[in-house]
C-alpha cells in the first residue's frame, strides 16, 4: 500500500542532514540545534497530488485508496496517545488506528 517517493517528481528540496530546534520551551536556548545523522527532505504538495493521481499511472488505476474511517486515539500528554498503540511514531513510521 505504500508509495516511494525516491523516483518520483514529489520532493521540492533535500538535505544530508537534519538539524532541529527546540529551543524556548523547557528551559532549552532558542539557538540550541540538535543535528541529527539523518536525511531530510520537503515535498512538494503539488508534486506529490500529481504523483498519486489515477491519470499518472499505468492502466488507470490509481496508487492509493480512499478509506471512511474515524481515528480513534486522544492525546492525554505530549506524544502520549489513548488507548495505547493507538498513534504511534517511530523509525519505521506512523501508525495510526482507524475505525
Amino acid at each position: 500500500f505504500g508509495h516511494s517517493l525516491d523516483d518520483d517528481d514529489c520532493i521540492d528540496r533535500a538535505w544530508s542532514k537534519t538539524d532541529c530546534y527546540f529551543g524556548g520551551s523547557f528551559d532549552i536556548p532558542a539557538e540550541e540545534r540538535m543535528r541529527l545523522d539523518r536525511a531530510y527532505c520537503r515535498i512538494d504538495r503539488d508534486g506529490l497530488r500529481r504523483c498519486l493521481s489515477p491519470e499518472n499511472d499505468e492502466g488507470g488505476k490509481a496508487r492509493y485508496r480512499v478509506l471512511r474511517a474515524r481515528h480513534v486515539s486522544k492525546a492525554t500528554s505530549i506524544n502520549i496517545y489513548s488507548p495505547a498503540g493507538s498513534l504511534v511514531h517511530d523509525d519505521e513510521g506512523s501508525t495510526i488506528l482507524l475505525q
